[in-house]
């Protein structure tokens, strides 16, 4: 048995290798638009807005921020001229078609590879107009730089976010871990941080900004991990990744991996490629089980915040875009993964992401509701939206071949929260 259990894993690392090198890759370096064959769905929760009430978009509706996933961009990125991450054309561009019906949207870049805390870090920077700061005490532990990019004067909303006004985070796939760590560490900031820098700790740790965020949406987010993500997360598979992300490095023409506080920009250094690989600071570690799990204990909830999941599986529909990817983490829910096998309630997945990740936090597991037309929402619980049946992983950030229903679908979300006061 423990040769077949071998056998099987290594399998499973070599199909988890080969999705990555004619999945991932190609829509990224090709940058081939996804279309599906999913016919006659709506994405992002299937979102029905209570009739009872006025629809009419609120005077005092706060700003969205929409966070990409692993390997993702933002609309200063270098990647944004061949296309959007959110539409994955220019002619689906949901960031335009939002501000062109005077939604206040905006898209920012932070590291495709790095860990929800440092890309946390990265886009509390970009809105505030700050340079980066990582952390006295985080940067020690996990032996990188504490300072990276300098956004002064290029605040993500053209003014630097005063931290009083509310604003709305939207995070797909590991943009959600990504926008709850900086919500967490908003309101209760971090003791260590505050003891190591003292009067020269940044304002993201000293807490008391619960009131900074209005709503938290996720889209497909690895909250409890992905099976798939422990296979991937070796460290020799992981060290590979990073010299190819290392190669490609070009903040101006090409793809950015944004990991300079590693030491990896434009020159190949394969010492810190190993160092970053090593380590649990970065998105690989973040989303297995074990990660996953650490993550939720360290950045709670916010009980003065508005949290609502959106989940997808493949099952119940036509899409065959992921099918092996969907098989593959199907089978991963009965073999060992960190110490535990996880049962069949993990089988039902979006080809990444397994449905009972994506809709709660296990930290969280007395703290929800499930979604029904027209009832009350309270604060600091999660509202789990009904399961998108026969979508895959990319649906929140595609229109699938139905453009009309997807940026319906971003509209009637972003007038659910705006009317959630």
């Amino acid at each position: 048995m423990i040769i077949l259990s071998k056998i099987l894993k290594l399998i499973l690392k070599v199909i988890a290798v080969l999705l990555v090198l004619l999945i991932v890759i190609p829509l990224i370096l090709v940058a081939i638009p996804y279309k599906g064959t999913a016919k006659d769905v709506k994405p992002i929760g299937d979102i029905t807005i209570d009739t009872s009430i006025d629809n009419t978009k609120s005077e005092d509706s706060y700003p969205f921020i929409f966070v990409h996933g692993m390997m993702g961009w933002g609309e200063n990125a270098p990647m944004q001229e061949k296309m959007p991450y959110w539409g994955l054309s220019h002619d689906a561009d949901l960031i335009d078609y939002l501000r062109a019906n005077d939604y206040d949207v905006y898209a920012p870049s932070v590291s495709p590879v790095g860990s929800a805390y440092d890309r946390a870090c990265e886009l509390y920077a970009q809105l505030t107009g700050t340079r980066v700061d990582y952390g006295e005490a985080h940067s020690r532990e996990y032996g990188h730089e504490r300072y990276g990019r300098d956004y002064s004067g290029k605040a993500t909303m053209g003014e630097p976010w005063d931290l009083k006004t509310k604003i709305n985070l939207v995070g797909h796939s590991f943009g959600g871990p990504t926008i709850r760590v900086l919500t967490s560490l908003l309101a209760y900031g971090s003791t260590a941080e505050v003891e190591a820098s003292g009067d020269n700790c940044s304002e993201l740790f000293r807490g008391g900004h619960a009131d900074a965020i209005h709503a938290v949406v996720t889209l497909a987010s690895p909250s409890n991990g992905a099976p798939l993500a422990n296979i991937m997360n070796d460290t020799y598979l992981s060290f590979v990744f990073t010299a190819v992300m290392n190669k490609l490095y070009d903040p101006d023409k090409a793809y950015d991996p944004m990991i300079d506080q590693w030491g990896v920009t434009e020159k190949i250094d394969l010492l810190n490629d190993l160092k970053l690989s090593a380590s649990k600071d970065h998105c690989g570690y973040d989303m297995t089980i074990n990660g996953a799990s650490v993550l939720n204990k360290k950045f709670p909830t916010v009980p003065d915040v508005y949290y609502i999941s959106c989940s997808a599986s493949l099952e119940g529909g036509n899409n065959k875009f992921l099918t092996p990817a969907e098989k593959c983490t199907k089978a991963l829910a009965h073999i060992v993964i960190d110490g535990k096998v996880l049962g069949k309630e993990w089988e039902a997945n979006d080809g990444l992401v397994p449905v009972i990740s994506a809709r709660y936090p296990n930290s969280d597991a007395n703290n929800f509701v499930d979604y029904k037309d027209g009832m009350h929402v309270d604060k600091g619980v999660w509202v789990c939206m009904p399961t998108d049946m026969g979508v895959s992983h990319g649906y929140y950030c595609s229109p699938a071949g139905e453009v009309t229903n997807f940026y319906t679908s971003a509209k009637d979300m972003i007038d659910f929260v705006n009317y959630l006061d």
